[in-house]
């Protein structure tokens, strides 16, 4: 080209480039900043997903929940003064039953009783309501104790802070869960609840010397009321881990961060 200099030509074609690579670093931060800004919104989407499937969630096992609460007060309030009421006039008429006939529907009716009572108990324990969750795991140990040949000890805190009326609801259910499970599958001869909190950690375990959970089973979403488990941790925020224990046996671990 005429009139045109080697440097001119060596700019041109300097500037040329820089210009290119201008344009093509624009693009990737573009594309980068794109991509980053996709996935920032695919993942709050995801957050409001996952934020109202436990509210969601929530709401129903606190409907749950109070539905339990008033079948169970119905039952001890009211059909458990019925059958008192029933045991006290049998136990009136005296000798206008023959006696054995008399022990034998005294002795039904007291079992009845007391199985309604552990079916209320079941459903929903008025210490949980009136005393909180160690009170009614502690209940639930002696009660359930006395019904077979497993031994089950609470032991760890007496008292609790910063955890709320629903969250020891839900902690209760997952240790009732796990101490049926160890209690009716496990063949264990001792079960071991424990609650404890420190440095703004909550921990409850469930132990058992049982023959366990096999690992295939535990990774099952359901069976064993696994899945039980696995919802309401979910729901409170807590971690669930489960252990195999030497030289046998299980251990159920929740931890939950709290305030106190």
């Amino acid at each position: 080209m005429d009139g045109v200099s080697s440097t001119e030509i060596a700019l041109m074609f300097a500037v040329g480039t820089g210009a290119i690579l201008l344009l093509v670093t624009a693009i990737v931060l573009f594309v980068v900043f794109y991509q980053k800004k996709m996935l920032q919104e695919q993942i709050h989407r995801q957050e409001l997903e996952t934020a109202y499937q436990r509210k969601m969630l929530l709401a129903t096992l606190e409907s749950q929940e109070n539905e339990r609460s008033r079948i169970s007060k119905e039952l001890h309030d009211g059909v458990g003064v019925m059958i008192q009421s029933v045991l006290t006039n049998v136990q009136a008429l005296g000798d206008r039953v023959e006696a054995d006939v008399r022990h034998d529907i005294t002795e039904a009716v007291t079992h009845t009783h007391q199985t309604l009572r552990e079916i209320s108990f079941d459903l929903m324990p008025a210490s949980l309501e009136r005393f909180g969750l160690i009170h009614a795991l502690k209940e639930l140990c002696t009660r359930l104790g006395k019904r077979g040949s497993v031994r089950l000890v609470y032991t760890g805190d007496d008292s609790l802070s910063d955890v709320s009326g629903e969250q020891q609801v839900l902690l209760y259910r997952i240790a009732q869960e796990a101490v049926n499970n160890a209690w009716r599958h496990s063949q264990a001869t001792e079960i071991t609840v424990e609650v404890s909190q420190s440095q703004g950690q909550l921990t409850l375990r469930v132990s058992d010397n049982g023959r366990g959970i096999p690992p295939e089973v535990q990774k099952q979403s359901s069976g064993l009321g696994l899945f039980n488990l696995r919802t309401r941790a979910e729901v409170l925020g807590a971690t669930l881990e489960f252990t195999h224990l030497q030289p046998s046996g299980t251990g159920v671990h929740v931890q939950l961060a709290t305030h106190g």
